[in-house]
């Protein structure tokens, strides 16, 4: 049985049709409230009241925990896979769930990934492929038994970096990671731009300087704890906060903002301050 949740922080304009485009897919739809809602937005999802289960009482528990939340949630009423989506994505016309779970093994394969198209950008695969280093949160399904059992998602963390450390952690107790490209997933990611600047594209997602401070601090923790056993994924975190920091230099607007976050970031990293800012 598959539950879904769908984690809402200030919903974007596309959420209900965003909704539409898996709720019939799922035995339950949980919209855990990280913020408050509209009342205009409680009578467009009354529609779909036999399906949504409503958690969270508007305050920002951020991203690792109200997934564990509705991880417990949903294993409390007896599902075996989660639909982890963000607020922002939504799957195409012709992509079911049921062609995730075709050829999953629910002993070891801890997430099926659909094919993510990021901001109009999409990585072609094979038909499958097995076992990648990381991939984001947003329209998987995560196996609910491997998930609580390697203790569900890092709640230090609050919001960046929550994907990747997850995946670390899959693949170091031995489980797999599988993604299937015949389900396609969009996802708008922030306030994508490009620039280009001396001969090279600068592409920055316009994150504001709280979003820097936790991708510093979380990122850098991620990197220090498996830097030892996970090559691949703490290469890809040096990689990132590199580009950012070349973004900084040439292309970010708030630079001053930004350069503070930073220096906050790495003195609560330094004292061990995780959580939520």
């Amino acid at each position: 049985m598959i539950y879904g949740v769908v984690i809402c922080f200030n919903p974007c304009s596309n959420f209900i049709n965003n909704i539409k485009s898996y709720i019939t897919e799922v035995e339950k739809l949980i919209i855990y409230r990280n913020s408050n809602l509209s009342a205009d937005l409680y009578i467009k999802l009354n529609e779909f009241s036999s399906k949504i289960v409503f958690l969270g009482d508007g305050n920002n528990i951020g991203l690792s925990s109200a997934l564990n939340h509705a991880l417990n949630y949903a294993n409390s009423m007896g599902a075996t896979w989660l639909l982890t989506m963000d607020q922002d994505s939504s799957f195409n016309e012709s992509s079911k769930l049921t062609d995730l779970l075709a050829n999953a093994d629910k002993n070891i394969d801890a997430i099926i990934s659909p094919l993510h198209c990021i901001s109009g950008v999409t990585n072609a695969l094979s038909t499958e492929h097995l076992n990648p280093p990381w991939v984001m949160t947003s329209g998987n399904l995560i196996n609910i038994n491997i998930s609580l059992s390697i203790g569900g998602f890092d709640e230090r963390l609050f919001i960046d970096g929550v994907d990747i450390e997850f995946c670390i952690r899959i693949g170091n107790q031995g489980y797999f990671i599988r993604i299937v490209d015949s389900v396609i997933l969009t996802h708008a990611l922030g306030d994508v731009t490009s620039t280009c600047k001396f001969g090279r594209v600068f592409v920055t997602t316009n994150h504001n300087s709280i979003r820097w401070y936790y991708i510093f601090r979380n990122y850098i923790l991620i990197h220090k704890e498996y830097k030892r056993i996970d090559y691949q994924a703490t290469k890809l975190i040096k990689h990132i906060l590199l580009n950012m920091l070349m973004n900084l230099i040439f292309v970010e607007k708030d630079r001053f903002k930004k350069i503070i976050a930073i220096k906050s970031a790495l003195i609560d990293f330094k004292n061990n301050k995780f959580g939520k800012l």
